[in-house]
């Protein structure tokens, strides 16, 4: 009789524990949706004032509100995403108008998630899965090489845009509960671009000059978002079209900055949208607004497009040598070889700039390597460029071993835009790296979800003491 007794109070305790689970999962999701909702109206109010206080301060409010929401994500997961997100978009912002100012200027996103990472040190160390553990790998051959660094500032900042990377994860993988964080994050990321690249462009003219490659990554870091969120949109009303709108405008906004290495990322995009939709009437509702978008812009922003144009034409004339049409960059990659060739194991983290100077190449011309692979090339040797290479293809080879489609896209964009844009971009900006962070718990669920599941395991440990008792 007592046995009965217990199982019984067992099974009420099981029943509970799986109600208080699951209402705490509508909770979240709720939160999430009602502060999604708020943001995206402070979104349009804050970048509407921008043509009245300044650009820039419209960016401060929005760091300001990014960094607090960041904050109480330290007990609210899914809300700590919206804002983490919202700052990596900002982050081309926010590093070209308001910290300029050195190493402990250009970081405060960094430190914050520096700050995350000590705080769920545990939660890092537990991530089992292959591309966790490659990506840590190749930061570990970035800090085991510090110490050869000629510029060791350099050799730090390497260090802290790639390792940050993890505070961000720590964000996906607690709030990856529910697919509507994702779709979130998609939308308030997409909706910052859109409003954002619109009062830039409709401002230019009073606007200090930021590098058009840098500031691509503004709505770069938006259409990520927005391609993360796209596989599990389907089951919410009008997310897709939503999200596909958004997308558009912002493509536009990378296609009207002239960055050509932007915009054949942003068309590796555009075929991961292709794979996720799947749909012959999804695919033509995509191209039409994309269509529309470009006649938008074209009339209101016609001086933009004309240089956009210049740019990608120049980039096939064979008037101008190589080294013109890259914009000098063929140099460049030329100098990370030569380096390469003279020190195969590398000069140490962070000292490209200093490589041509003490190996007298190309004149001894001290220049960045604006390059992810020239750049480990010629710092980390072959040891460096050899892990990079397996942590890129890494997130490819999980999506095809999944053999699911979503999963399979999801390891597609994530290695291929890797290996497209380390052709001329290096570890500074957030939105590869918010990409690589975002796309781990979609790829590997099975590894995160112990985590995730806690309430249940402590549910089961309820079920075999009650079987233990019989």
């Amino acid at each position: 009789m007592d046995e009965i007794v217990t199982l019984r109070h067992t099974g009420q305790r099981t029943r509970k524990l799986r109600a208080e689970h699951l209402n705490s999962e509508d909770s979240v999701t709720d939160s999430v949706g009602k502060i999604g909702r708020v943001l995206s109206l402070l979104l349009l109010v804050v970048w509407g004032l921008s043509f009245v206080w300044g650009y820039s301060n419209s960016v401060l409010m929005l760091n300001i509100l990014g960094l607090l929401l960041a904050v109480i994500g330290l007990r609210f997961p899914g809300i700590g995403l919206l804002g983490v997100g919202l700052l990596c978009t900002l982050d081309p912002l926010t590093r070209n108008l308001l910290l300029s100012g050195g190493l402990w200027r250009w970081n405060t996103l960094n430190y914050w998630l520096v700050i995350v990472i000590l705080l769920n040190l545990r939660l890092v160390l537990r991530l089992n899965d292959t591309n966790t553990r490659w990506l840590e790998v190749f930061w570990i051959i970035l800090a085991l090489m510090l110490p050869l660094s000629v510029y060791l500032n350099d050799g730090l900042q390497d260090l802290l845009n790639v390792g940050a990377t993890f505070g961000i994860l720590i964000y996906f993988v607690k709030a990856s509960r529910d697919s509507r964080v994702y779709y979130w994050q998609g939308i308030i990321n997409g909706l910052a671009g859109v409003l954002g690249g619109l009062a830039f462009y409709l401002q230019l003219g009073n606007l200090p000059y930021i590098n058009p490659n840098s500031w691509a990554a503004f709505p770069m870091t938006a259409i990520f978002s927005i391609a993360l969120a796209l596989p599990g949109a389907g089951t919410i009303r009008r997310g897709r079209p939503f999200l596909l709108l958004l997308a558009a405008i912002n493509i536009i906004w990378i296609f009207l900055t002239g960055s050509r290495g932007s915009l054949l990322t942003a068309l590796v995009v555009v075929v991961f949208y292709m794979i996720v939709l799947r749909s012959i009437s999804w695919t033509t509702l995509f191209l039409v607004v994309g269509t529309i978008a470009v006649f938008w812009a074209s009339n209101l922003l016609w001086e933009r497009e004309a240089y956009a144009l210049n740019r990608i034409q120049r980039l096939f004339d064979p008037t101008y040598s190589l080294a013109e049409r890259t914009s000098g960059r063929s140099d460049i990659a030329a100098t990370g070889l030569k380096i390469f060739q003279e020190r195969p194991l590398g000069i140490g983290t962070g000292s490209f700039r200093a490589g041509a100077i003490m190996l007298n190449i190309q004149n001894g011309a001290a220049r960045p390597a604006h390059s992810g692979w020239i750049k480990t090339l010629a710092e980390n040797g072959i040891q460096g460029i050899l892990i990079m290479g397996i942590m890129v293809g890494s997130f490819l080879i999980n999506g095809w071993l999944s053999h699911e489609r979503h999963r399979f896209a999801v390891g597609f964009l994530v290695t291929v835009v890797l290996a497209v844009s380390f052709v001329s971009k290096e570890f500074q900006g957030k939105d590869l790296w918010y990409l690589v962070a975002g796309s781990i718990p979609l790829l590997n669920p099975q590894h995160i979800d112990a985590y995730l599941r806690e309430p249940s395991n402590t549910v089961r440990r309820t079920k075999r003491r009650g079987t233990r008792l019989l």
